[in-house]
Formats: C-alpha cells, sequence, structure tokens
C-alpha cells in the first residue's frame, strides 16, 4: 500500500494527475480498482499534487499542448476512435507480454545469461544517455508541432 501511494504521489506531482496516476497506480500494483484499495492511494495523489503547487505555486503541467484551431465533430470523431482503438490494443498487449514472459521462462536461461541480455541496455545508455529517460522530449516535440493530419 505504502509503495502504491509514493507512487501515485509522485506521477501527480509530476504529470498533475492524480485521479489518473491513482487508477493507473492501482490497476498495475493491486490488479483491481477495488474501492477499500484504492482510497489511500487517490488522498496520497492528491495531497502531493497540493504540496507540489504550494511549493512551486507557478509550475505548469509536464507536457504543453497548444491547440492552432478549434476542434471540429470529425476531430472528435477521430479521438473516440483512437480511444476505442486502445481499448483493443490493450489486452492485446497483456496477452504478447504474457506470451513473451512464458516463451522467456521455457528458455531457461542462467543468471549470467539473463544478465548479459542488459548488454545492448547499456551500450545505448553509454552512447546516449537520454535514452534512459521518461519520453518526455519526443511527447513535448509532438504535442507542440503544429497538426499534419489536414
Amino acid at each position: 500500500m505504502w509503495i502504491a501511494c509514493g507512487a501515485a504521489a509522485g506521477m501527480a506531482s509530476a504529470y498533475h494527475a492524480p485521479l489518473a496516476g491513482s487508477l493507473f497506480i492501482a490497476e498495475i500494483l493491486f490488479g483491481t480498482l477495488m474501492l477499500a484499495s484504492l482510497g489511500p492511494v487517490v488522498i496520497a495523489a492528491v495531497v502531493a499534487l497540493l504540496t507540489t503547487r504550494l511549493l512551486s505555486p507557478g509550475a505548469n503541467t509536464l507536457y504543453d499542448v497548444h491547440l492552432s484551431e478549434m476542434l471540429t465533430a470529425v476531430d472528435y470523431f477521430l479521438i473516440v476512435g483512437v480511444g476505442l482503438l486502445a481499448g483493443v490494443c490493450g489486452p492485446l498487449l497483456m496477452w504478447l507480454m504474457a506470451a513473451s514472459h512464458r516463451l522467456f521462462l521455457r528458455l531457461k536461461l542462467s543468471a549470467v545469461a539473463a544478465g548479459a541480455g542488459w548488454s545492448d541496455r547499456r551500450a545505448a545508455v553509454a552512447a546516449d544517455a537520454e535514452s534512459m529517460g521518461n519520453g518526455y522530449s519526443v511527447v513535448q516535440a509532438f504535442c507542440s508541432r503544429r497538426r499534419c493530419c489536414r
């Protein structure tokens, strides 16, 4: 419970989204959205967000999104379509992760061989330390550029 509260508090402070962070953390750590486990997590996230705003009152959200024009009905249909597609792809991703986990367990690799698998990650970090980031620069660049769909 303490880990979930801390993780939700961190997400709320970083992304200014206490409810979304709480739901995400509760689902990942607990595997369910039971009200009994969700209450303390939401409270921790809200308190963390309020503390962040108290300590740095001028802080904006992590990602700035500027719409260059008003959204039309077509845009809303596209948004709903992407949401539905993501809803379908979510369970597919979970199934693929479980399948790859089962395949990895069948390989029966030693601890040394499994650790050697991280060598490519270490090489990527040595080449570019920003590869260990959370993707902020990529998302911010996408959110700030002009829409390319029209």
